[in-house]
């Protein structure tokens, strides 16, 4: 596990660097048996493959047409500004550090521009609700539930749409009780604020 200050990020189709922003690169996922459409994998014994964080980005990636990039660190689409974000459960075998399965929304970090709308389409696989909670950009974005169905949830997706007025990296985080299943590993203290980055908190970089 290891902390970086500086962590490439894609804008216009460039790789530049989002100054000042921590970024926690860890193994997370671990026998991913149903991230959603077309995010199974398989090869493993159990007709399953072990995967880390980055490779379960990389597969959500290509539901996304390219809006993640290295690292957990998104970017809205250049043409219209609109980014896709998922939340998943820790059942689903988000692992942290701890080896147990947590809450965490994917990506954690992205990027939009200044002073244009930025519309966000947030799929929530989890069974509890979440926020987007940040002080700095007036963010306090409700997720709505999944809907629980039997031994399964049904994804339920939240549309969100916020302005940021000012250029800036911006730390969010959840500001409601979740991670039941995980002891709310994920709610605790991170490196920069409450939740942990990767998880339950993260970062918006305003271009």
């Amino acid at each position: 596990m290891s902390v970086e200050r500086r962590s490439p990020v894609a804008v216009d189709g460039k790789i530049g660097s989002a100054p000042d922003m921590l970024v926690w690169r860890s193994p997370v996922c671990s026998a991913v048996k149903s991230l959603g459409p077309g995010l199974q994998t398989k090869g493993g014994g159990d007709g399953m493959r072990t995967v880390n964080r980055r490779q379960a980005l990389a597969m959500v990636a290509g539901g996304l047409g390219g809006a993640l990039v290295a690292g957990p660190v998104g970017r809205a689409s250049a043409a219209d500004q609109s980014l896709t974000l998922y939340v998943f459960r820790g059942a689903q075998g988000i692992l942290g550090p701890d080896g147990k399965g947590h809450d965490a929304i994917v990506p954690s970090s992205f990027v939009v521009k200044v002073g244009i709308p930025a519309h966000l389409t947030i799929i929530n696989y989890d069974e509890g609700a979440h926020t987007i909670t940040c002080k700095d950009l007036g963010l306090d974005i409700q997720i709505k539930p999944g809907k629980e169905v039997g031994n399964t949830v049904q994804p339920v997706t939240t549309m969100a749409s916020f302005t940021p007025s000012k250029k800036g990296t911006f730390r969010w985080y959840c500001a409601l009780a979740c991670d039941a299943g995980g002891h709310g590993w994920a709610m605790e203290q991170g490196y920069a604020g409450p939740g942990k980055e990767g998880y339950m908190a993260g970062f918006i970089v305003v271009m």
